[in-house]
């Protein structure tokens, strides 16, 4: 028996008690859902409607009945509406859900963040998001998977990881060097950094802590951590000054991927005070022929960017933007952003993507990572 404003689910029906200050759209939709009925769903929406899943977008009607019939194929289901939240035309539900692809992994379920935001009546926007874990280990466990699905496609989580530390080595990074890793999640590429830098040189930003301390639990151990004495913030604003350090690297992996190009702006300002002389910042982001134009962090789906733009956030910092030639599994570039001098140690790397490649791997139009 669930307490208002929740609504619970019984015999993969939807029982929804009367909630007055949640638009009826939302509960109808759910209902649309639960009952797999595409038709239905697709009627909450229009052409300009967009539903963004984990890492990919679907806009249009077209992209989202094909999103719908995908998710239905999966069995993904709500077996839980926890808690539902309302502030002017955007709604937050707090669901437990399941899947095929999650039992397949050994995930029997994974707590989500459902936000809509309606306009004129309508869906405009739909993200689906994980969300934390509860502490008590017992009203959302997931198994072992989810601090790897939360920053990634989990079958790439080990690829993802070396290529970070292949590319970092690659343009010189040595044990001796002070390393910043901005979003450094789960410790994804951590977990090989840490043991390869010296104690006390590895930094890490995350504004997740439980991401960071299941990355401690499950792939560095706690032993390291004394060893190697690394430092952490839980900053949400690329407050990378906050350790009071000169870094001899950075590093933004699928940052620049999901943010705005005032947060970009932010990110490269206090990184600029926090670099050497003679420091790099490698980031990736997704290439488009149109920059992402709004304010928020995209954290279901993705932003994406001209390549001059990122020439042009460089220089209003006084930095230089070298495009790196360096492969990456899910399609994103990589740029870095040196001081003038700091610029010309970066190696050219044309061409090395003839001896680099991730073909064998899923397209990331099939890494759906979860549900």
């Amino acid at each position: 028996m669930w307490s208002a404003p929740r609504v619970s689910y019984m015999q993969g029906k939807l029982f929804a008690p009367a909630i007055a200050d949640v638009k009826p759209p939302v509960l109808d939709y759910l209902k649309a859902f639960d009952s797999r009925d595409v038709e239905r769903c697709l009627s909450f929406c229009n052409e300009d409607t967009t539903f963004h899943f984990l890492w990919r977008s679907f806009r249009g009607l077209k992209g989202i009945a094909n999103w719908h019939r995908d998710r239905f194929a999966a069995d993904l289901r709500v077996t839980r509406v926890d808690e539902i939240s309302v502030e002017g035309n955007t709604v937050d539900v707090d669901v437990v859900v399941t899947s095929n692809k999650l039992k397949a992994r050994k995930v029997n379920q994974v707590g989500a963040r459902i936000t809509l935001r309606l306009e004129r009546g309508a869906l405009k926007d739909v993200k689906f998001a994980l969300r934390k874990p509860d502490r008590s280990g017992t009203t959302e466990s997931t198994g072992p998977s989810l601090y790897r699905s939360y920053v990634g496609p989990p079958e790439n989580y080990d690829v993802a990881a070396a290529m970070q530390f292949n590319l970092l080595t690659f343009l010189g990074l040595r044990d001796d060097h002070y390393l910043l890793d901005v979003g450094c999640g789960s410790l994804r590429a951590g977990r090989l950094f840490i043991p390869y830098l010296r104690p006390g040189r590895y930094f890490g930003v995350e504004p997740e802590q439980w991401l960071i301390e299941e990355g401690i639990q499950n792939e560095v151990g706690r032993d390291l951590i004394r060893i190697k004495q690394p430092r952490f913030s839980n900053d949400p604003d690329f407050t990378l000054t906050a350790f009071g350090q000169q870094f001899d690297f950075i590093l933004a992996h699928s940052v620049f991927s999901h943010s705005s190009q005032t947060q970009m702006r932010r990110c490269l300002s206090e990184a600029k005070k926090a670099m050497q002389p003679s420091a790099m910042l490698a980031a990736t982001y997704f290439k488009a022929d149109a920059n992402y134009m709004d304010e928020e962090w995209i954290h279901a789906g993705r932003s994406s960017f001209r390549p001059d733009l990122m020439d042009r956030l460089a220089a209003e910092q006084g930095l230089v933007c070298k495009h790196l030639d360096w492969p990456h599994p899910h399609g994103q570039s990589w740029v870095v952003f040196a001081t003038s001098s700091g610029a010309s140690a970066v190696p050219d790397l044309t061409g090395i993507g003839k001896y680099i490649s991730y073909a064998d791997m899923a397209p990331w139009d099939t890494m759906t990572a979860g549900a």
